[in-house]
């Protein structure tokens, strides 16, 4: 069975790994074969862990005509999807007849990352990647059971588990709570830097890793006379490494992050680290109140978590062990392949059809309600503000009475 993957871009991030590693476990457990189409950009990096995934090709910013022909090819067409000018231009481009399965990367409820029902209408088949999302997105909660059953199901974003199995918790000195992400405060806690330093924690060590903006988080706390509680490192290839020294995970997000099944949380988890989250975005529903993790609702419940673990030895290693146990028989790359692989397989079983941006997929010419386009002459030549809003559906309204 051939499936074209189409994403964005393809970089180190997590719905590129989470394609990825998916991929190679399908292959193995079956006889399916992955090739990649990323429609913007892609780093050399990436490309090599394709290659090492078992991805068949990976085709970097393709002409129209040589997109269209591997659509033609595919018997699954498999979008990963977040909102973005790239992803929007193709889902509305006269792309041919396929069957389309549509994964969506993000919780799906905050601008601009929004689930729209023209989006979702559009793919034969919607996958959530939280449970969050399945189960609670007023979208989908609003489908009846019948057409729950037929468009939609879940599957976690996925962690490969071998970046990280051979990893063995190390003695060090002080005490260590690690952030691995994004570092920008459009999905941090904006307040990430006062109620961590506010801890009441002998020798403390926060080590922050991630790309987005580290040097202004960086001179945040330098400004603020807090710059020596921080170990603020970037990019980090060999996450292994930093998780081995940690004893506590602190991963507080925006309230309105775009968050959903976040990889590096299911890899510190699956290493035994106890997780403190904000229940916001779909990482309310990774990590279950003290079973796994500490779910956390201020920023004085934040810091009063970490002083928590700090304190009590035992409660921080009961914590661990069950989020190592739960992020085992829960999430992994191998365990969402093998759901994937019903979803292929089910999927596969229908025809091929064509379809149109703003037209039911359920539902007939015919009886379809019609859409501006229907009238309106086509102008190539849209502003991209507009194009933006469009992309918002409902949510888009602000914007409208701007524009």
């Amino acid at each position: 069975m051939k499936i074209v993957h189409i994403i964005q871009a393809m970089t180190l991030g997590g719905a590129a790994r989470s394609m990825m590693a998916t991929s190679k476990y399908s292959s193995r457990l079956g006889n399916y074969e992955h090739s990649i189409v990323a429609l913007h950009s892609c780093i050399p990096g990436a490309i090599s862990l394709a290659k090492e995934s078992g991805i068949s090709e990976v085709y970097c910013k393709p002409e129209k005509d040589e997109l269209y022909a591997l659509l033609e090819e595919a018997d699954i067409v498999q979008v990963h999807w977040w909102n973005t000018p790239e992803m929007f231009d193709f889902l509305t481009s006269d792309i041919p007849p396929c069957r389309l399965l549509v994964w969506y990367h993000v919780a799906g409820d905050g601008a601009p990352q929004i689930i729209t029902k023209t989006l979702a209408s559009f793919a034969d088949v919607n996958i959530a990647c939280n449970p969050w999302t399945y189960e609670e997105l007023p979208l989908f909660a609003g489908w009846s059971d019948l057409e729950r059953s037929r468009r939609l199901a879940m599957v976690y974003d996925a962690a490969d588990f071998d970046r990280v199995k051979h990893v063995q918790l190390q003695p060090h000195s002080g005490f260590n709570v690690g952030y691995i992400g994004t570092v920008d405060y459009y999905k941090m806690h904006p307040r990430f830097l006062y109620m961590s330093a506010n801890a009441r924690i002998d020798n403390k060590k926060f080590i922050v890793c991630g790309s987005g903006e580290p040097e202004a988080l960086g001179r945040e706390a330098r400004e603020h006379g807090i710059d020596q509680y921080f170990d603020i490192r970037g990019y980090v290839s060999d996450i292994g490494q930093v998780i081995s020294t940690l004893d506590v995970y602190g991963y507080p997000l925006c309230e309105n992050t775009y968050a959903a099944a976040e990889l590096n949380l299911q890899e510190v988890m699956y290493c035994g680290i106890p997780p403190i989250v904000f229940p916001y975005g779909g990482v309310k529903r990774l990590v279950k109140h003290g079973e796994t993790g500490l779910v956390v609702h201020s920023e004085q419940e934040y810091t009063e978590a970490l002083e928590l673990l700090y304190r009590d030895d035992e409660l921080r290693h009961k914590l661990g062990t069950a989020a190592a146990q739960y992020a085992k028989d829960v999430f992994g790359a191998e365990t969402a392949a093998k759901d994937l692989i019903g979803i292929y397989d089910e999927l596969a079983s229908r025809r091929k059809r064509k379809r149109r941006w703003g037209e039911d997929a359920q539902s007939s010419a015919l009886h379809r309600t019609p859409v501006f386009e229907d009238i309106a002459p086509q102008d190539e030549g849209r502003l991209a503000s507009e194009v933006f809003v469009e992309s918002l559906g409902d949510s888009g309204q602000a914007f409208r009475i701007s524009m």
